[in-house]
């Protein structure tokens, strides 16, 4: 369910194509985020979607705030809650920009971590929201379950368990974290030699 902005206009600073609505957005590497802010409010048609489509199918998790058209779930993930991300390349890019490494083990899901749905059938991104707990099961240490803030379609911010989810059908998932930077130590200039003559 992603809102799609298509009008374009040409940056004036760089002369590169933009979307309209579109704010400064970089990936850790300095390369350019696609996004699209949507400024106008919510309808009563869409709500009423959102209501049928989510709030009355999946039973159990619980509305942090009410809607806000003006991210989407990856907006919400890797933009502040300031935008939305719709390009599922987008998505693609900033993992790979920003040095997100996937995770192995479940186990050592940690809150701050991210979760990636993926379609199936193309591997393609169709939701992602961000680990505010891992509860780990007292069978074993292997089993957990963890809990997610995200937000469905152009409705409100969730948090679910990660199987409680209207993109879990037809989806895989997997976790990622992203590692501190570790810059190289900044080069300073040599100090210039000074000569006196007298």
């Amino acid at each position: 369910m992603y809102w799609r902005l298509n009008a374009k206009s040409v940056d004036s600073v760089t002369g590169n194509q933009k979307l309209e609505n579109e704010i400064g957005l970089d990936s850790r590497s300095r390369r350019r985020v696609q996004n699209a802010q949507r400024l106008e409010a919510i309808t009563e048609l869409e709500r009423g979607v959102w209501f049928e489509f989510f709030e009355r199918k999946i039973i159990g998790p619980a509305y942090r705030a009410e809607f806000d058209p003006m991210f989407n779930c990856h907006g919400l993930t890797f933009a502040s809650r300031r935008t939305h991300i719709n390009d599922p390349s987008v998505v693609e890019q900033v993992l790979a920009d920003d040095g997100y490494r996937l995770l192995e083990e479940w186990s050592g899901v940690q809150p701050g971590d991210i979760i990636v749905y993926r379609d199936i059938a193309n591997g393609e991104i169709t939701h992602t929201g961000i680990v505010i707990e891992n509860v780990q099961s007292t069978l074993s240490s292997r089993i957990c379950s963890p809990k997610i803030w995200s937000k469905w379609g152009q409705g409100k911010e969730v948090l679910h368990r990660f199987d409680q989810c209207p993109y879990m059908k037809d989806a895989s998932v997997s976790f990622y974290r992203l590692d501190p930077l570790s810059p190289e130590p900044p080069k300073w200039p040599s100090t210039p030699k000074i000569e006196i003559y007298s």
